[in-house]
């Protein structure tokens, strides 16, 4: 259990901002932390969702621990596929996910 928990430890947060919702932080799962995932499958993340949430325009900000600056990536979470796509990239320690309104 204790290994576990190093990799639960390891794995740290990223920041969920919903607009015209909440902002919360989501605690990252070594092995599950598929943007897709997080989005669709994390209680905290589904609660702070709403109806007005545009999960085909979701944002992912990261800063570059080698260059130091910031790299951004917009993906479509709306679908849920399978396919491999960006909508499946791995989440940071650290990473920013921007869920924006509908238009």
């Amino acid at each position: 259990m204790a290994i576990l928990n190093h990799f639960r430890d390891q794995a740290g947060e990223a920041t969920l901002i919903v607009a015209g919702g909440a902002t919360i932080k989501l605690p990252l799962q070594p092995f599950y932390s598929q943007i897709t995932s997080v989005l669709s499958r994390n209680n905290t993340a589904r609660a702070a969702l709403t109806s007005n949430s545009d999960l085909a325009r979701v944002k992912i900000t990261r800063q570059n621990p080698q260059t130091n600056k910031k790299e951004e990536w917009v993906v479509d979470c709306s679908h849920g596929d399978s396919s491999v796509s960006l909508s499946d990239l791995w989440l940071r320690a650290g990473d920013v996910i921007e869920v924006p309104a509908k238009p």
